[in-house]
């Protein structure tokens, strides 16, 4: 009688998994497992509270997430699709931040995390889809904010991103349907790069005339004596004007740095490669074009700092 007790036991909890999946870490945590908030938010949609859970695992040192909705199930909040836990390293003085709130204004809201660390951190949003809290935008950044920048009173995301001392990005992302999407970029950096900010800005210039023609006057500003000696490099200029309506950047790359310890602390030579998005007129036609740029900016005062640009391509 007690075998078939224990044996009725035993299949009863089997079923009650098996009709249950949605729980599997329900029944106990690991002794590791250290509660550090409850907060109780609508995480679907349907104007109930349900319960988010934050764990640390003192152990493994990462933040584990468990929403219990209010029909009593539990989903844990996974840091990408292969279903790691940790959405953020954990130590007693890294906080992990959360926002429960419609920020995309579809009536459905998001759950974004986001560590503390000293540089870039771990960032998730959130959504409930019917069945799982999926991953809608991640990634590892330094930082982000809402602006709305379309007019459409729904905030947009911007990313602000480091890139180790060359200088900062923007990103903007709209959400469009089921998704973020980019739609903007910004790039502030040192180094030469305002330079390329007004070369730009030059075949950007509506005047059907050559650079060379009405623009002269700008060349010995952000360009080496050796670049304008060269004329096929003002050919080349005229030439990429040619037919262009626009010229914009789309992303940062990458950049190397060349150093010479005996004329200078700083670096003597950037190599930046940047993503564009250029217009062209084809009769009457715009036709976009993504390319990428490559820049040289070399040091030219010691003193001041100062970097021209001394090589140009595009790929």
């Amino acid at each position: 009688m007690y075998k078939a007790l224990k044996l009725i036991i035993l299949l009863f909890i089997f079923i009650s998994i098996i009709n249950n999946p949605e729980q599997p870490y329900a029944s106990a945590l690991p002794e590791s497992y250290k509660l550090i908030e409850v907060i109780e938010k609508d995480t679907t949609g349907d104007n109930i509270n349900d319960k988010i859970k934050i764990f640390a695992d003192e152990k493994n040192q990462g933040y584990v997430v468990d929403i219990i909705q209010h029909n009593g199930k539990t989903y844990r909040l996974k840091a990408n699709e292969k279903g790691y836990d940790f959405i953020a390293p954990y130590t007693s003085f890294w906080k992990l931040n959360m926002i429960v709130a419609d920020v995309n204004n579809d009536n459905i809201p998001e759950i974004i995390t986001w560590g503390s660390m000293t540089h870039e951190n771990d960032i998730y949003f959130y959504q409930w889809n019917g069945s799982e809290y999926k991953i809608i935008f991640s990634g590892f950044y330094t930082g982000f904010m809402f602006k709305d920048i379309t007019g459409d009173k729904i905030p947009e995301i911007v990313i602000n991103n480091s890139l180790y001392g060359s200088g900062d990005e923007q990103i903007y992302y709209q959400w469009q349907k089921n998704h973020y999407k980019k739609i903007y970029y910004e790039l502030d950096a040192g180094m030469g790069f305002d330079k390329i900010k007004i070369l730009l800005s030059m075949l950007n210039n509506q005047s059907p005339k050559d650079i060379s023609l009405t623009e002269i006057e700008y060349l010995n500003d952000i360009f080496t004596k050796e670049w304008i000696a060269d004329k096929r490099n003002i050919e080349f200029l005229n030439h990429l004007k040619s037919n262009t309506l626009s010229i914009q950047i789309l992303e940062y790359i990458d950049d190397s740095l060349k150093y010479d310890t005996k004329i200078s602390d700083n670096p003597i030579e950037i190599t930046w490669r940047i993503k564009v998005l250029i217009f062209k007129i084809d009769g009457t036609k715009i036709i976009p074009q993504e390319k990428v740029i490559q820049v040289k900016t070399k040091l030219v005062d010691i003193k001041e700092g100062n970097y021209k640009i001394n090589d140009v391509k595009i790929q």
